[in-house]
């Protein structure tokens, strides 16, 4: 069976579900929505929760999927939302249930989405609150959210997980596409491209920018995936000059231009993987002189 791609709603179209809502549904579809919380997580949220800085709430403590504990910061329309509903000294649900000491249950709000989706036309397979988490992450990554952050916002286990979420943003591989189009007569120049890199190679230079001088064994447990996956995607990006190894274990660099332009284009680094020999730009130890400096 193939797997469908996350259900979620379009800027404007949540923009639509906020204009005929309610302010309580309101503050519950954008915790889903701009922090990301899961349904269940949203109706769990007790005043105590919140954290507040300056007389606005500023951080959101939750405790969700497998006991797994977060601080979450909030974003310029939840603060603006939350002190309708909430207080520093305020404590309990900040969804109290229609049972006395109880919360309110998840199939609430789901119906106060599904009327909200009705009165402006959106689909009924967005109507469901884990759309709006879904949208959480989708409207990160449009707006050049780096994969590791939004990992770390979604509070998922591997970036595997997350990446799900790069096949729902098909226009950032729309100039990738546009460089072939038959339609229009070819450039008498051709300006250098950084090559496109597959989601994969692209969460492995990141993690390695994160923590230059990482070693392969490190980095295929950070990034929850097998050596040998990991070695592949390695390969591609050393062959590229985006990333330099050096040493026994080899430790991992990231090529910035600056340490390019430190150690002088005439000195290269070998990596050798298998029968292949791949080259990068500049000497590693040269380069991680540079990150104490």
């Amino acid at each position: 069976m193939r797997k469908r791609l996350p259900a979620y709603f379009e800027p404007e179209e949540l923009a639509a579900v906020l204009r005929v809502s309610p302010p309580r549904h309101q503050l519950y579809f954008l915790l889903c929505a701009r922090a990301g919380l899961r349904s269940s997580e949203a109706a769990r949220v007790r005043h105590e929760d919140i954290a507040w800085r300056n007389g606005e709430p500023a951080i959101l403590h939750i405790i969700g999927k497998g006991n797994k504990e977060a601080l979450l910061p909030l974003g310029p329309s939840l603060r603006a939302l939350i002190p309708q509903f909430s207080a520093p000294d305020r404590k309990g649900w900040l969804f109290p249930g229609y049972r006395n000491g109880r919360h309110l249950t998840d199939r609430v709000p789901r119906y106060w989405l599904g009327e909200a989706c009705l009165k402006v036309g959106i689909p009924r397979e967005k109507a469901h609150p884990h759309a709006l988490r879904h949208s959480f992450a989708t409207h990160l990554l449009r707006q050049g959210v780096d994969l590791i952050e939004v990992r770390d916002l979604m509070r998922h286990s591997s970036l595997a997980i997350t990446s799900i979420y790069l096949h729902s943003n098909p226009e950032r591989l729309q100039e990738a596409v546009n460089t072939i189009d038959g339609g229009s007569p070819p450039p008498t120049t051709v300006e250098p491209q950084e090559p496109v890199l597959r989601h994969t190679e692209a969460a492995v230079l990141d993690t390695i920018r994160v923590a230059p001088g990482i070693t392969g064994n490190k980095l295929a447990v950070r990034l929850s995936r097998p050596m040998s996956a990991v070695n592949g995607d390695l390969r591609k990006l050393i062959s590229l000059g985006h990333v330099i190894a050096d040493g026994q274990p080899r430790r991992l660099y990231p090529a910035h231009d600056d340490a390019v332009a430190l150690a002088g284009s005439h000195e290269v680094a070998r990596f050798s993987v298998g029968p292949k020999a791949m080259y990068a730009t500049v000497k590693a130890r040269r380069l991680e002189a540079s990150f104490h400096h």
